[in-house]
């Protein structure tokens, strides 16, 4: 049987830059191997291939999408195999922690043709700052967009019963949880991005995400009514909870989705996962 395809973002274009959840997603990866090599190199093609290869053995795979180009890979994770192909080019750029024990290097480059690549130097270099520039202009746009988005919520804050508002969270969080007794030990919380601004317009994995589940619970509201606040609450792992469910024990971990327009909000965390 084949293995299950999970797919996220674990890095945005955001209000305030490049944001990246790498560490984040990476955490428990005991062996991360991390390629490095120009654009069209091979890397993204390398992860499709191998991680096809490994849902077709039977594995589980992560598929790391990149927000920059629809059709690339920033990297893949196979959980049972504590392993971890990455990107480690800008600009989420990556470089080995523990050298050999954890971490190992796969160049790329080292494949190239530079006799061949000089004759595109002016071209290359040229594209290059084009890129760059066409990113800053872009971010700059992003955090235009962001100031804007704060003047909307503000103004949806001074019409909101935020009273009544902190009644429902509270009623959601007892409903989600109601069996749930915590037994003093910690959770675990996971960061990345459900979605992303990229060259296509947004684009999100929500339904990968939540396939399997139970329940999905969808929250509406326009920007300042207290949506991403409300996640936060029903965290659970936020406020450390190792939890007792039907008299077994259990900890949850939390898979946090964040907003790409700002990082430091709450798009959901559809997923809570519960192992013994």
């Amino acid at each position: 049987m084949a293995g299950k395809a999970r797919h996220f973002y674990p890095g945005g274009n955001t209000s305030v830059g490049f944001y990246s959840f790498f560490d984040s997603v990476f955490q428990g990866v005991e062996r991360k191997i991390i390629f490095k090599g120009g654009p069209g190199t091979g890397k993204s093609t390398c992860f499709k291939k191998i991680g096809e290869q490994l849902l077709r053995q039977g594995l589980d795979v992560e598929f790391l999408h990149c927000p920059s180009d629809n059709d690339s890979l920033d990297g893949i994770i196979v959980p049972a195999l504590k392993t971890g192909l990455v990107d480690g080019t800008s600009p989420h750029t990556i470089d080995p922690v523990y050298p050999g024990v954890v971490d190992e290097i796969v160049n790329l480059g080292e494949f190239w043709d530079r006799k061949q690549l000089l004759k595109f130097k002016d071209e290359i270099i040229s594209l290059t700052d084009q890129n760059s520039a066409c990113y800053k202009e872009a971010y700059g746009r992003f955090a235009l967009a962001k100031e804007m988005h704060s003047d909307l919520e503000q103004c949806y804050i001074e019409g909101m019963n935020f009273q009544l508002a902190d009644y429902i969270a509270e009623t959601v969080i007892g409903e989600i949880f109601a069996s749930a007794a915590p037994t003093g030990g910690k959770g675990r919380e996971r960061h990345m991005f459900m979605g992303a601004a990229t060259p296509e317009g947004p684009r999100h994995f929500y339904d990968n995400l939540t396939e399997g589940l139970r329940t999905r619970y969808i929250v509406k509201g326009r920007p300042g009514t207290g949506k991403s606040t409300l996640m936060k609450k029903n965290c659970p792992c936020r406020a450390g909870k190792r939890i007792r469910c039907r008299a077994v024990s259990l900890c949850i971990r939390s898979r946090i989705r964040r907003y790409g327009a700002d990082p430091q909000a709450f798009r959901g965390h559809p997923g809570w996962h519960r192992t013994p």
